[in-house]
């Protein structure tokens, strides 16, 4: 399966994701993201900790304001 065509291919089919997102990145492991990247996504399998995958987001920036308004308040809670 080729994992950044099927990225490409969900992004073209989704207008709305469009508002908020310009690019998806496939990033295997062990590599950086690219350099236009301005957020990451980690999605992993509860069952196994063996199965992941990092996707890469250039996201409008109205939408990173509000990203990083979000992650900024859960890394400050109270635990």
């Amino acid at each position: 399966m080729d994992i950044q065509q099927r990225l490409d291919d969900w992004l073209a089919s989704n207008p709305e994701a469009q508002k908020c997102v310009t690019k998806l990145y496939y990033v295997p492991e062990g590599e950086a993201p690219p350099a236009d990247a301005t957020h990451t996504l980690r999605l992993g399998s509860v069952q196994s900790a063996e199965r992941h995958l990092t996707i890469a987001l250039v996201v409008k920036p109205e939408f990173a304001v509000f990203l990083d308004a979000l992650l900024a308040m859960i890394a400050t809670q109270p635990r």
